[in-house]
């Protein structure tokens, strides 16, 4: 069998493919060129992902160191509940922390843990010299001292019915957290320090007078 060869193209036929190529060249180069102007642009203006600012912790809110620190126990439980310390009344711990200027007295704070006599406590409690009620845990406070910690549960804490103090019965061991704090006074004005009032009938020294003693400093 004879084959036949097919006839070569000519180049007029040639012509219009190699310009169909260069076409389709020129353009996948042209494409290629906008997608690399595309990605250094997008790189340019940002196109990694932006970085988050740095977070600087908030600075402690530390508490000015007081002028004046006093730590006689006798006369802070007498300016905290307004009578002497009996023989039986323990005073473990106690502070009284001044915050003053000059001869003024801006704020003051005192701290007191005392194992109570069964007079304290009768004093506080049946008595009820200060109009304590019941109220929540004693504050957190910035600078409290270490021995003034306990845990919410383990206490019953009451509140005076004036003034800021708080005390704090411990339940199952014979413990009394008490603390209080204020504003001070201005300059020239004595810090008022009151003391219960003194029945006039005789017969009734021993008991207290029927009003709560004001806030005690």
């Amino acid at each position: 069998m004879i084959t036949e060869t097919p006839p070569a193209l000519s180049e007029e036929k040639r012509a219009p493919q190699r310009q169909r190529r260069r076409l389709v060249f020129v353009a996948l180069a042209a494409t290629a060129l906008v997608v690399a102007g595309l990605v250094r642009a997008f790189m340019h203006e940002g196109g990694t992902p932006p970085q988050s600012p740095a977070v600087t912790a908030p600075k402690a809110n530390v508490q000015e160191s007081p002028t004046n620190i006093l730590t006689d126990g006798p006369a802070l439980f007498r300016r905290a509940f307004w009578k002497k310390p009996t023989a039986e009344d323990k005073i473990l711990h106690a502070e009284r922390r001044e915050w003053g200027e000059g001869d003024s007295l801006k704020k003051w704070q005192w701290f007191l843990v005392v194992e109570p006599s069964p007079e304290l406590l009768k004093y506080l409690r049946e008595q009820n010299a200060f109009g304590l009620t019941a109220a929540t845990a004693i504050p957190a406070a910035e600078g409290t001292p270490d021995w003034f910690a306990f845990k919410e549960a383990e206490v019953e804490t009451m509140r005076a019915r004036t003034g800021s103090m708080r005390v704090s019965f411990h339940r199952s061991k014979p413990l009394i957290y008490a603390t209080a704090s204020g504003a001070g006074f201005t300059p020239g004005a004595k810090e008022a320090i009151a003391k219960p009032a003194q029945p006039a009938n005789p017969e009734i020294a021993g008991r207290l007078p029927r009003t709560s003693p004001p806030t005690s400093q």
